[in-house]
């Protein structure tokens, strides 16, 4: 019996501790760390391809216009250029163009240089002295060392401001720059308008020119007038009709006024086009070919539009194209050939 009692006792507290062992929960297990993000791959860095600038592209190096990336590059490397195209680039003398340093020194000398023989008349003293014209463009800085001596009147036309612009500062330094000049001698009466499609500031220019004029002695008039702009077209000015006006008053008092639609000069009708020269010849105007640098293609202008004036009576005017030059970029439909004939002219006249 007292075994049977002790049996029965280790049986129970079997069950006991079986019991208690169940009844607490196993332990669980100790959690396994979250995997390390995958880090992702470096990028690639995104290059633009370069490409060799071609024939007659703009090498300027301007960092005052930020937003303009076409003109932030101020250094190119040998393989960035193309060495054979170095005359046709345009650039200024803040460009590096390595390896190429003295070509481009020369070529920016040889820039200064009108070419078309005008030299050869500066040094028979065929300059403009004492020849006064007048220029309607764009605002321009006039105490700029090139054209400061050659502004004798500024006349605001509603366009004026304290900063220069690209147009007129190029159109008057090849007229009468002091290095680079066609006629270095000349006095420019200069009328500066806001350059937007309104004939009205043109208008008042050319008044105040005429008016101007009437106070001058006659050895001091104003004999000639470039307007880089086509103020009588009515497709695209307003108040065209003011522009014709004055246009007619000008030419009723002899006075030569030359825009991108020509001029007239007495029976004969002045038209200007587009042209450039050979850098090899520069001193020689047949040598001159008419359209692009590079095509020279262009379309008779009585072709091209058939409402245009009898041309048999035409003399035809060539502009020089700013890509001829290359180095020295220009906009100007009035240049060197065109005032090269003027000057002849008025030498003459």
């Amino acid at each position: 019996m007292k075994h049977f009692f002790l049996l029965t006792t280790c049986l129970l507290v079997l069950t006991a501790c079986t019991a208690a062992q169940t009844s607490v929960p196993a332990a669980s297990p100790a959690p396994t760390s979250a995997p390390a993000p995958t880090e992702a791959p470096a990028a690639t860095p995104t290059t633009v391809p370069f490409s060799v600038p071609a024939p007659y592209s703009d090498l300027s190096y301007l960092p005052e216009l930020s937003w303009d990336a076409a003109h932030q590059k101020q250094t190119y490397q040998p393989g960035e250029y193309d060495r054979l195209s170095l005359n046709t680039y345009s650039f200024n003398d803040r460009t590096v163009l390595a390896g190429a340093e003295e070509e481009t020194a020369a070529l920016l000398e040889a820039g200064r240089d009108p070419g078309l023989g005008v030299r050869s008349l500066q040094a028979r003293s065929i300059t403009g002295q004492g020849v006064n014209v007048a220029i309607i463009d764009q605002p321009l800085l006039t105490d700029h060392p090139e054209i400061s001596d050659a502004i004798v009147d500024y006349y605001d036309a509603g366009g004026y401001t304290d900063e220069g612009t690209m147009h007129g500062p190029a159109v008057a330094s090849i007229l009468a720059g002091k290095t680079i000049g066609v006629a270095p001698g000349a006095h420019i009466y200069y009328a500066v308008t806001p350059g937007t499609a309104d004939s009205r500031p043109y208008a008042d220019a050319l008044h105040y020119i005429l008016a101007l004029n009437d106070t001058l002695p006659e050895s001091e008039k104003i004999r000639a007038v470039s307007v880089s702009a086509n103020p009588g077209d009515a497709s695209f000015f307003e108040n065209a009709g003011l522009w014709q006006a004055a246009l007619s008053d000008a030419e009723d008092a002899g006075l030569l006024v030359l825009t991108v639609q020509g001029a007239s000069a007495g029976s004969a009708r002045l038209v200007p086009g587009l042209a450039a020269f050979d850098p090899a010849q520069r001193d020689t105007p047949a040598a001159c070919r008419m359209g692009q640098p590079g095509a020279f293609l262009i379309t008779p202008l009585a072709r091209k539009n058939p409402n245009s004036p009898n041309l048999a009576n035409s003399r035809f005017i060539a502009s020089i194209s700013s890509k001829a030059f290359g180095w020295r970029r220009s906009s100007s439909n009035n240049l060197r050939l065109t005032l090269r004939l003027i000057l002849s002219k008025l030498r003459s006249g």
